[in-house]
């Protein structure tokens, strides 16, 4: 059993992040080459919203969405601050060790990051 455990961690280590993408348009644009990446509104620049988008906060998640926003057409990304969503338990599978009984509980927080696509008005 404890074996299985560890597979199924292992494979859940490596997946690709999981978007997930509110469209806040109806309009779809061509895929973008570049795009600028924001920490605020632009002030002197008008735009749309086109999408925001969704995803838990690790290494690759950041690439995604930028990846993402490219293919969307947007011009820019606005990122927010990580925000924490819930706690995830993993429960440890145990033995006699030692005679001992090993196992137990430990308790992860998962924490998302929120990006808005904008496209900048000519």
């Amino acid at each position: 059993m404890k074996y299985l455990l560890v597979i199924a961690m292992s494979l859940l280590a490596g997946c690709a992040p999981i978007l997930r993408e509110e469209p806040l348009t109806s309009r779809i644009y061509p895929p973008t080459a570049e795009i600028d990446i924001l920490d605020s509104w632009p002030e002197n620049r008008a735009f749309i919203e086109i999408a925001e988008i969704t995803a838990r906060a690790d290494r690759e998640a950041v690439g995604a969405i930028v990846d993402r926003a490219k293919a969307a057409g947007a011009d820019a990304v606005l990122f927010g601050p990580p925000y924490h969503y819930g706690d995830v338990v993993i429960l440890f599978a145990g033995g006699n060790i030692g005679g001992h009984q090993a196992g137990g509980i430990n308790t992860v927080p998962m924490t998302r990051i929120q990006a808005r696509l904008i496209k900048y008005l000519p």
